[in-house]
């Protein structure tokens, strides 16, 4: 077994590969606050805590292109009073992993940092998908409305997801029903 101890946690991790069962198939990602899936996890023996490999991996400090004049920090929570920020990127507010330079206020989602190679693997989808980080108006194929968002699309077929769509869990349990929807 592999375990790590990471800075975002107070507990040991453990490296979860190959099948999971349904608590982690429900959970997302500390770090990036997408879905689990079938991707390489650390997880917390203790507690509901769980972090994508690559999440764990990102390295501390980085220079980026959207703030080159300063190396950006990575920090596993905002340092803000209401425990959020404005990604200068996404231009959207953020709990998580960011990347902060704090005497600019200037703070970088993880996925902005990471968004060249972002692909997920949704079981909607046979394909990999691939985010694209501009809002779009489009009908989701999962949800079925039509709105503006982010969203993962197919580079083989046309097949669009909604940002939060993509982040939902694949199944559901309902108190008015006896199986999983």
């Amino acid at each position: 077994m592999e375990y790590l101890k990471h800075f975002s946690h107070e507990h040991l991790l453990i490296l979860v590969k190959g099948e999971r069962d349904e608590i982690v198939r429900k959970s997302v990602c500390y770090g990036c606050q997408t879905p689990i899936l079938a991707e390489p996890t650390y997880s917390c023996g203790k507690c509901s805590f769980f972090l994508h490999k690559r999440c764990a991996e990102l390295p501390k400090d980085i220079s980026h292109a959207m703030h080159p004049q300063h190396r950006l920090i990575l920090i596993d929570k905002p340092p803000y009073s209401g425990g959020s920020c404005f990604c200068n990127g996404r231009q959207q507010m953020w709990r998580n992993f960011t990347y902060h330079y704090n005497p600019c206020a200037f703070d970088l989602d993880i996925i902005c940092v990471t968004i060249e190679d972002r692909k997920l693997k949704h079981p909607s989808h046979v394909h990999a998908l691939t985010f694209k980080n501009q809002r779009a108006t489009f009908r989701c194929h999962a949800c079925g409305n039509i709105k503006e968002d982010m969203s993962y699309s197919c580079t083989s077929y046309p097949y669009w997801i909604h940002e939060s769509c993509a982040s939902s869990p694949a199944t559901k349990k309902h108190e008015d029903h006896d199986h999983p929807l």
